[in-house]
């Protein structure tokens, strides 16, 4: 295959890749935006539980991009026990002669803290989880959605016309 023929088709694989994690995103959000709605003190357990799902389920959906462009455009998928973190790092890092730096400063450091959110409704009890915490973590990945997705259309769109 040409160098030209398998960037398109990278980038086409990327592309509705992306689209599709973009509306489980869209849909997903949905269901958070109706909980946010709800005074978070008098959410039920049941409630706080799945406003933190939703949140994981975001952050799946931005890793699961992640894995596509490492994959598609990159060295892979790091290994490892830290590989989580290692792939968002990766994504607000350049790497040398394969791609340009995806995520902005900003965007970067809201992933990382909903990242350790994630991390946390993995690993423990929802009888845990504060709600205080778990409402501030909705409202980030509110703010960061838009930002995250534009980022990553805008890395697509480069690769579309660079390869890198």
């Amino acid at each position: 295959m040409s160098p030209d023929r398998k960037k398109k088709t990278t980038y086409l694989a990327l592309n509705a890749f992306f689209e599709q994690e973009k509306e489980l995103i869209a849909r997903n959000l949905e269901g958070l935006r109706d909980l946010l709605k709800k005074n978070h003190a008098l959410l039920s357990g049941h409630e706080l539980r799945a406003e933190a799902l939703y949140i994981h389920d975001f952050y799946n959906s931005a890793e699961n991009i992640f894995k596509t462009i490492a994959e598609e455009t990159g060295g892979g998928i790091p290994r490892g026990d830290a590989w989580h973190k290692n792939l968002l790092l990766e994504m607000h890092s350049a790497v040398s002669g394969e791609r340009k730096k995806i995520l902005s400063d900003e965007t970067f450091l809201a992933l990382d803290e909903i990242l350790r959110f994630r991390h946390l409704v993995r690993n423990s009890y929802g009888i845990f989880l504060d709600k205080r915490k778990t409402r501030a973590v909705s409202r980030m990945v509110l703010r960061t959605v838009k930002p995250f997705l534009s980022e990553i259309k805008n890395y697509i769109l480069i690769f579309a016309a660079t390869g890198k």
